[in-house]
């Protein structure tokens, strides 16, 4: 399935002739006064200078069901034979509305296939409502459909926790620093060595600090929007970059909630740290037990699984080693280099 998304907003897009300009306005809000968004090609959605093959293609990308309004007019118009070609090619719900006696021709017959047409030529009225009865019972399945796929991936999805190793590394960058720091001090007697100590130091705790900071930044995305779709493993990191120490009591609050779902979605970490903060507020015994003991069950599944991943567990390891090489390269990298 194409674009599998839960933020689209564009329901169906009318493919038409500029000739029948009326009567595409007449359905667009036809369907939109009966809720169904709609899209078709004029001055409103496609302003002066854009290029309008570039904003056709995006909407059909979009949109759920395609909707082509049949005319002799239409039927001409290499525009709408495009349109349909590419709703095809996009495996597209297509309907197609016919107002005018034209006979269609064998080109679109073929085409359209077993779609259901609409004969509009006596009475649109009733034929637009009819049509936005299919049209919103068809969106509806798509959207649930896209819903299962979506959180049905976000359930199975597990977040190695690179933010700790992150830290882990970053710590021992920081080490490194202390050491070259320490070094300045006992060797003081070649200016060279010690501007070059200097140097490798404010370079590694920089270069460490951006590290943390620019993994976080994107591993930030990544996370939100899974802990958002349910991701227990995502929710608990969410708790975590929420969580910090000089954090606004609503940050706070969210970073608690974002914990909540993550025990509920039987993340063990998530249930071992809420068994923490039981223990340290004398909260109810019987519910630290529960998360202490579910705690251990999920955590014994979890082991199972990452050992099982062993893409991730790789991930993880090049991850680990990569830092760490950066580093030393770094601490060892002579002054000149960065002159």
């Amino acid at each position: 399935m194409n674009n599998l998304s839960l933020n689209r907003n564009i329901d169906v897009f009318i493919s038409y002739s500029s000739k029948d300009e009326e009567t595409a306005n007449m359905v667009v809000d036809g369907l939109f006064s009966r809720g169904v968004q709609c899209w078709k090609a004029g001055e409103y959605t496609i302003n002066s200078g854009e290029d309008f093959r570039q904003k056709i293609a995006e909407a059909l990308d979009e949109c759920k069901i395609f909707v082509i309004i049949l005319s002799e007019h239409s039927m001409k118009s290499p525009w709408c034979k495009i349109e349909l070609t590419e709703a095809l090619r996009k495996n597209k719900k297509i309907y197609s509305l016919k107002i005018d006696e034209t006979p269609i021709d064998e080109l679109f017959d073929f085409k359209l296939g077993c779609s259901q047409t609409s004969d509009g030529t006596r009475n649109l009225i009733p034929v637009i409502e009819n049509l936005a009865i299919n049209v919103k019972r068809d969106r509806d399945a798509l959207l649930e459909k896209e819903k299962s796929q979506i959180y049905s991936s976000a359930s199975t999805c597990y977040f190695f926790d690179f933010l700790t190793l992150n830290k882990i590394a970053l710590v021992l960058f920081l080490v490194l620093s202390i050491v070259r720091i320490y070094n300045l001090f006992v060797n003081f007697e070649e200016f060279y060595e010690i501007s070059d100590m200097l140097m490798g130091c404010i370079v590694s705790i920089v270069f460490g600090f951006f590290m943390s900071g620019l993994y976080s930044f994107v591993y930030k995305g990544a996370i939100k929007k899974y802990a958002d779709l349910g991701s227990p493993s995502a929710q608990y990191l969410a708790y975590k970059i929420n969580n910090k120490l000089m954090a606004s009591k609503a940050k706070k609050d969210k970073a608690l909630n974002y914990l909540q779902k993550s025990a509920d979605g039987k993340e063990y970490k998530a249930l071992k740290k809420l068994a923490k903060i039981l223990s340290k507020k004398g909260g109810n015994e019987k519910l630290q037990l529960k998360y202490k003991t579910d705690a251990l069950e999920e955590k014994g599944k979890l082991i199972k699984k990452i050992t099982e991943n062993k893409t991730t567990i790789a991930l993880g390891i090049v991850y680990l080693l990569l830092l760490v090489f950066i580093y030393v390269v770094i601490y060892y990298m002579p002054l000149f280099m960065f002159l």
